[in-house]
């Protein structure tokens, strides 16, 4: 398997609920993913690695969709059903 390196790294800013943005802010800091949260200013996302930014699509969709849509994916993943990406 071939590994990534880029050649510069890539911030990027994800637009969230200010209600929302510190819990991601916190769970991407526990997962290693580098990112900065200022007062009212948006979550500034270090994205280094294919890894990185799958980790980022997660944490920020676990907090911004619903529990029943979540709990609908999972039952779907549980049963072998089609998984539709939720938006």
């Amino acid at each position: 398997m071939q590994s990534y390196s880029p050649s510069t790294n890539y911030y990027q800013t994800v637009s969230v609920a200010m209600s929302d943005r510190w819990s991601i802010y916190y769970r991407l800091q526990d997962l290693g993913v580098s990112c900065s949260c200022n007062l009212h200013q948006p979550l500034q996302i270090e994205i280094t690695t294919p890894s990185a930014a799958i980790q980022v699509w997660h944490v920020v969709r676990q907090e911004t969709i619903s529990r029943a849509k979540l709990i609908t994916w999972l039952e779907n993943c549980w049963t072998n059903q089609e998984v539709t990406y939720l938006n």
